[in-house]
This record gives structure tokens, C-alpha cells and sequence, in this order.
């Protein structure tokens, strides 16, 4: 009878460890969504409170911009922690800029990740070789002002995913978003694909 009456009390203190997982992201998704939009570090703060609540898979998204000759374009590949490809995507870019071309392969990459039904299954570690759009992220007031639009859609976007933390990777990790960024300095459109 004494052990009949302890595996019941496991099975529910394994149950309310999920539910108080559950909470806690609750919490901290309430608490973010009152931070103002204007504050520094608010994305800071999403990713510091969420790794807390570690997710047990991971996606990476290695994504890159690209210049030449008046065109931008920016590229970004989705795998698995094995490696194995989920998505990709390669496009032109409305502004001829290395740096933005960088931020707008962030963007694409949040909306694709939203898009491709992975939210709330596995966190999303966002990879790029770009040290510039890395501090922009991390310090938004350091972003030259006629970006901070597409800064702040990053942001809100962020803040809709589980848990999204941004990396550098170096340049010699990137060349698959390296390749497709390349690619799409001279595409009419954009070219998204998912499985």
C-alpha cells in the first residue's frame, strides 16, 4: 500500500513541474508585454527570463545579408540540431545597405519561424556573422533611426515566440545564408520555401 499511494504523488509532482513550466513562461510573457516598447534591454529581458524555462530542442536559423554592385539581398537557412534542413528563404532587399540587409534576414527569419509551425515546440536561436545588427539588437538606441520601425517589429515579433536568442557565428559557419544571400541580390522576388 506504501508504494502505491507514493507513485500517484510522483506522477502528480512530475505533472505540476509541466504546469508550473507553463505558468512560469505565463508570468514572464505578462511581464515583458508591460515593459514599454521604448525600454532598452527589453528583448534582453524576454531571452534572460525565458532561458530559465529551457525548451528541450532547438532550431537554428543561420541567416545573412549580402551587397553588391547597388543591390542587397539576404538569405537564411532552418535546421535542426542535427543539421537537418527545415526551411530556407532568399530575396531581394528594398534598401541598399549591408547592415539592413542583415536586419531584414532577421525579420524574414522571426516570420518564417512563426509561419512554419514550430512556436511553443522547440526555442529558436537565431545565428548571424554580422557583430553590428547583433549590438543593434541587443541595444536598440544604437540603431541608426530610420530603422528603428523594422527594430521594433523585430522585437515584438521576438517577443511572440517561446524563446529566441540571438548569436554570431562566424562567417566560415554561415556560407549556406552566405550563398542564398547571394542569390537573392538578383531575384525579382522572394523565394521562401518550409517542410
Amino acid at each position: 500500500m506504501a508504494i502505491e499511494t507514493r507513485q500517484p504523488s510522483v506522477r502528480v509532482e512530475k505533472e505540476s513541474n509541466g504546469k508550473r513550466k507553463q505558468d512560469e513562461q505565463k508570468v514572464v510573457s505578462l511581464f515583458v508585454e508591460n515593459i514599454p516598447e521604448k525600454c532598452t534591454g527589453r528583448n534582453e529581458v524576454y531571452s534572460a527570463l525565458l532561458s530559465r524555462l529551457e525548451l528541450k530542442d532547438y532550431l537554428f536559423f543561420r541567416v545573412h545579408g549580402a551587397l553588391a554592385e547597388r543591390l542587397a539581398g539576404c538569405g537564411g537557412v532552418l535546421r535542426t540540431k542535427d543539421g537537418i534542413l527545415r526551411a530556407l528563404f532568399s530575396g531581394p532587399v528594398e534598401e541598399i545597405s549591408l547592415s539592413f540587409a542583415f536586419l531584414a534576414a532577421v525579420k524574414i527569419a522571426l516570420v518564417m519561424f512563426r509561419e512554419t509551425g514550430w512556436v511553443g515546440k522547440v526555442s529558436l536561436v537565431l545565428e548571424l556573422d554580422c557583430k553590428v545588427v547583433l549590438n543593434w539588437l541587443e541595444n536598440p538606441l544604437q540603431c541608426p533611426q530610420k530603422w528603428w520601425v523594422h527594430l521594433v517589429e523585430i522585437g515584438r515579433l521576438a517577443c511572440k515566440l517561446n524563446h529566441v536568442k540571438f548569436q554570431y557565428i562566424s562567417r566560415s559557419e554561415n556560407l549556406v545564408a552566405f550563398e542564398l544571400a547571394m542569390n537573392g541580390l538578383h531575384r525579382q522576388d522572394f523565394f521562401t520555401a518550409w517542410w
